[in-house]
C-alpha cells in the first residue's frame, strides 16, 4: 500500500506545507475518494524525495525510518462537489485508482509558508531570478 505524505516532497524548516484538494466533482467510494490515517501525522518524517544534490537535476528517495502502514488503518474521505480538503502535509493519504464509469475530477495545491528555510535538495527549485508565487491576501 503505497501512502502519500506531501511533507515527503518539500524540505522545510520548520515544515509547514498544507495540502488543499478541491472537489470538482463528487469524490465517493466507488469513484475513488480519498482516504486517510487519523492521527498519522504523528508517526514523524519517513522517506523524503530530493536531489542527489544540490546543482544535480536527478533525484532519489530517502528513508529515513521504517514504518509499515496496514490498510484497516484508513478511513475514507468522500465529499460532495465543491468541497475543500485541507491536509496536514504529514497527514498520511491516498486514494484507490478509479475503476467506475464515474469521473471524480480535483484539483490539488500545495502552500509553503514563504519565511521558511527551503535547501537546494528539494526536487522543485525556483527561478532563481523569480522565486516562486506567493499569494497575497
Amino acid at each position: 500500500m503505497f501512502v502519500i505524505r506531501t511533507v515527503l516532497f518539500f524540505i522545510l524548516v520548520p515544515m509547514s506545507v498544507i495540502g488543499l484538494w478541491f472537489a470538482i466533482e463528487e469524490a465517493t467510494l466507488e469513484n475513488g475518494c480519498l482516504w486517510g490515517v487519523p492521527q498519522g501525522h504523528n508517526v514523524g518524517l519517513l522517506k523524503r524525495f530530493e536531489r542527489v544534490s544540490p546543482e544535480s537535476i536527478e533525484t532519489k528517495m530517502v528513508t529515513l525510518k521504517e514504518h509499515q502502514w496496514h490498510q484497516d488503518e484508513l478511513v475514507a474521505l468522500p465529499v460532495p462537489t465543491g468541497f475543500l480538503v485541507i491536509l496536514n502535509g504529514e497527514f498520511p493519504h491516498l486514494s484507490y485508482a478509479n475503476r467506475s464509469d464515474k469521473s471524480r475530477h480535483a484539483y490539488a495545491l500545495h502552500a509553503i509558508d514563504q519565511d521558511c528555510e527551503y535547501p537546494k535538495e528539494n526536487w522543485l527549485q525556483s527561478n532563481v531570478n523569480n522565486g516562486f508565487q506567493l499569494f497575497h491576501s
